[in-house]
């Protein structure tokens, strides 16, 4: 009688006695997956810090212009003015400051990486199998996911952050710069 080849998991002379150690080593070969996605948050959260350096220096900037102005009409101290400027800068540092530390979902980022390299969810899709519960899948989804990481962790090798978040010159910058 012939015997069919065993499924990964299955004990067989012929399998890896071990597929917990083999569903280890997939995990730990997301690595690249999880360096382009890292790559990417980076640019995107200081992207996202100099759209708030502006918002909060334009805020800032305006706060500055009417204390000035109280100021030139005799209804501030001019010590006002000097608060006013050091509370601006401080409004826009604090604010990018916000921005920048706020979190960003590693599955949206890679949703991203996924759209603009067109990689028809692959990164996505390895990310969410990495963060399944560890139940006992099925032998076939079991597989399944873990070709799909395998996968993925090919096709992240070639990820341009670049690509994935190009740079954006923020929206009131040059409103920014008249103001100053």
């Amino acid at each position: 009688m012939m015997q069919s080849p065993a499924l990964p998991g299955e004990s067989s002379s012929q399998i890896d006695p071990q597929p917990q150690r083999m569903a280890d080593e997939v995990v730990a070969d997301l690595g690249p997956v999880w360096a382009a996605v890292g790559r990417v948050q980076l640019r995107l959260r200081l992207q996202a810090a100099l759209r708030a350096l502006v918002y909060g220096l334009l805020l800032g900037t305006t706060l500055l212009l009417g204390t000035l102005l109280l100021v030139k009409l005799h209804l501030l101290p001019s010590l006002a003015a000097r608060w006013a400027c050091f509370g601006g800068l401080g409004l826009g540092l604090l604010a990018a400051l916000a921005w920048a530390l706020r979190p960003i979902s590693a599955l949206q980022v890679a949703a991203r990486i996924d759209k603009s390299h067109q990689l028809n969810d692959r990164l996505a899709s390895a990310l969410q199998f990495a963060r399944r519960s560890p139940e006992e899948p099925s032998r076939v989804t079991g597989l399944l996911q873990t070709m799909a990481m395998v996968d993925a962790a090919r096709a992240a090798q070639g990820i341009s952050p670049s690509v994935a978040a190009p740079w954006q010159r923020p929206l009131h910058l040059p409103l920014l710069l008249g103001l100053l």
